[in-house]
């Protein structure tokens, strides 16, 4: 009795050691033709094999026309792994020229495509069939391939230093899949311009009918076929074409812009105000910008707003805190008749002498005594009372009709007179005017 009992353990442990791998993948691939017999290779892919010999799985296919062909160049007629991707397939035809795969054995949870070249592919599913056609008498060692997704092949009119240099030559690229079989992408210089182009997917040529730009680069909807989609190539670089398998979306990755050049900048003050001066005449680049000249009435400077930079003209640019504001070269229409803000490039400290000078401080206009005056800033130059040769200590701003910047920004403020020592006053916001629009301290 004990012996029997020996005898049946033994057994369970063989068993248990020749039971079959938990198979992630397992496919048996049969290529027949009218004139030769039928060529077989079987492919097994579990997490306990090796990417060596694995005994009682791998076997030699030394003399076999269908084989697997291993890093070293060893050929396999049987071939056990625990990562089938990428492994490569020769095949020795015959006199035919015509011949059919067909699939069977097939375990695993993860679906392998054989690829036919790197344009399309046959799924290696349980009865699959496939016909192919081969050189006769010929040894293909660079055609068949074995990969978990199917192949994504850029084809487009890419005018660059990989595909020629006109557009009409096609380019047929294909898109490199990523080590974790998420992606598959392929990279190309080419000149800047309008291109037109689509995707070979698993050898069906398919396309959205709609334009990439840098602004849209991301894009689904592949399912014309008939028709291309395009881009709009802003530089001369390298774009990278990336194919998403999960979204089926195409992002172009543009070069990276080059960083945009001008002419000249300022920077505002915490006030969202600056002087400015320039030789030549200047547009702003940006458009939440505002440029105005100045008239000088008493202790008030009346700001009208202008449409460019004149060029030795002083104005004051009105814009957001702290923000630096950039002009190219270009023009406008706006009278600067009546200007008194001055140019840096005016500024003569000798001649100074029975004027006074103000500079920009905050959101008015200071008494200056240094003796230079800034690169590309503007100053106002007042002559000094006559008589007591005096000067005010500041000169506040009037924008459009409208004293002090800040009250600017207020246009809902409520304004409400009243009486007090028999002048008439009115209180805006936080301010209190004189009828003449003077802000009263």
């Amino acid at each position: 009795m004990n012996k029997i009992l020996s005898v049946f353990c033994m057994c369970a442990m063989a068993l248990q050691v020749f039971a079959a791998p938990n198979y992630t993948a397992k496919a048996k691939i049969t290529i027949t033709s009218a004139n030769a017999d039928a060529k077989t290779i079987t492919l097994r892919q579990a997490a306990t094999f090796s990417d060596g010999y694995d005994d009682g799985y791998d076997a030699e296919g030394l003399g076999s026309d269908l084989y697997v062909i291993a890093s070293n160049n060893s050929h396999w007629q049987q071939w056990a792994t625990n990562n089938l991707d990428g492994a490569i397939i020769g095949f020795k035809s015959g006199i035919d020229e015509t011949y059919t795969i067909t699939v069977s054995n097939v375990a695993g949870s993860e679906t392998l495509y054989l690829w036919d070249w790197d344009f399309k592919s046959y799924a290696l599913t349980e009865g699959a069939s496939y016909t192919f056609d081969a050189e006769a008498n010929a040894t293909i060692e660079n055609r068949f391939s074995i990969h978990k997704v199917v192949p994504v092949q850029l084809k487009g009119e890419m005018v660059g230093t990989d595909c020629g240099a006109n557009q009409n030559e096609w380019c047929d690229e294909a898109l490199t899949v990523s080590a974790n079989n998420e992606t598959a992408s392929y990279s190309q210089n080419i000149t800047a311009g309008w291109y037109n182009f689509g995707l070979y997917i698993n050898g069906v040529y398919k396309n959205n009918h709609a334009e990439f730009s840098r602004d849209n680069n991301e894009q689904g909807g592949f399912s014309y076929d008939d028709q291309n989609s395009w881009m709009y190539a802003d530089i001369d670089g390298e774009y990278t074409f990336t194919w998403n398998y999960a979204t089926q979306k195409l992002t172009i990755t543009f070069p990276a812009a080059p960083a945009p050049t001008y002419e000249t900048s300022v920077t505002t003050n915490a006030k969202g105000l600056a002087t400015f001066s320039y030789d030549s005449d200047l547009q702003a680049v940006e458009n939440d910008v505002k440029l105005y000249k100045g008239d000088l009435n008493g202790n008030v400077l009346d700001l009208a707003e202008v449409n460019y930079v004149k060029a030795n003209q002083g104005v004051i640019v009105y814009g957001a805190a702290n923000t630096t504001y950039h002009f190219n070269v270009g023009t406008g229409t706006s009278d600067f008749t009546g200007n008194e803000l001055l140019p840096a490039s005016a500024w003569d400290y000798a001649a100074q002498d029975g004027y006074s000078i103000y500079v920009l401080s905050g959101n008015m206009l200071y008494l200056y005594e240094g003796d230079q005056m800034k690169p590309n800033k503007a100053f106002l130059k007042v002559n000094q009372n006559p008589i007591s040769g005096n000067a005010p200590a500041r000169i506040s701003m009037r924008f459009n009709g409208t004293q002090d910047v800040e009250n600017a920004e207020v246009e809902d403020a409520k304004a409400v007179k009243f009486v007090e020592n028999g002048e008439i006053f009115i209180r805006r916001g936080n301010e209190v005017y004189n009828l003449q629009g003077q802000i009263v301290k």
